[in-house]
């Protein structure tokens, strides 16, 4: 009786293990997935300058220095120079109403825009 009930067990197993398989044409289980999946995409922060074109670092931006942008049109390329101007690690843009990280940064320049993505003002943080 014993061995029924172990036969009876085991034929289960495998037949609830070889219904969920996948098989090919040819009658075979693939070991990996037919088709590769993507990677993710990379996360892009439109309001920072990629590390790679961003010169040393002197430990602390001076938004002195990037004054100059008041009253300019927001661009990629005023957003580098006031970067490099003021010798900040990183920069963004801040738009009225806009959420954004409150963690204090010293070698990162924020240039804040008005209604129309024009700079209102300039500090470090």
């Amino acid at each position: 009786m014993q061995w029924r009930k172990w036969f009876s067990t085991s034929l289960t197993a495998v037949l609830f293990a070889s219904a969920c398989a996948t098989v090919t044409e040819n009658g075979t289980v693939p070991t990996q997935p037919s088709t590769p999946q993507p990677p993710p995409p990379p996360s892009v922060d439109r309001g920072s300058v990629p590390p790679e074109s961003k010169p040393p670092l002197s430990g602390e931006c001076d938004a002195t220095k990037a004054q100059w942008t008041i009253g300019e049109r927001a661009s990629d390329e005023l957003l580098e120079r006031a970067r490099v101007a003021a010798q900040a690690g990183t920069a963004r843009f801040l738009r009225p109403n806009q959420i954004i990280t409150m963690e204090y940064s010293s070698s990162r320049l924020n240039l804040d825009l008005n209604e129309e993505d024009v700079v209102r003002g300039v500090r470090c943080g």
